[in-house]
């Protein structure tokens, strides 16, 4: 049976974040889009392919967007996938403990 999926409640302020920044600055927001749609699924598939970042919480990169980043957390008994949010590689680390 395939993983629960839950996101925190600012996980698609971040993506919608992005997607309208990456839009008006280059035309690549659907793209980028399509690129989350694809980790998630990706994630969904296989969450314990991606490797660890922080304790228990895992990664995944979005190809093409390489600098985005989204966390998330497999809890293997419940079947449940936690997705914290959704980090570009400038922003200040800082606010990430918040996420947990």
């Amino acid at each position: 049976m395939a993983p629960i999926a839950e996101f925190h409640p600012l996980f698609w302020k971040d993506v919608e974040g992005h997607a309208l920044y990456l839009d008006e600055q280059a035309g690549l927001g659907e793209e980028f889009l399509e690129k989350v749609r694809e980790a998630i699924d990706s994630v969904k598939k296989s969450p314990l392919h991606n490797a660890f970042l922080y304790a228990s919480t895992r990664h995944i990169q979005l190809g093409k967007f390489r600098r985005h980043i989204i966390h998330y957390e497999y809890f293997e008994k419940e079947g449940l996938i936690r997705f914290y949010g959704l980090f570009h590689g400038s922003e200040n680390p800082a606010k990430w403990p918040e996420r947990i």
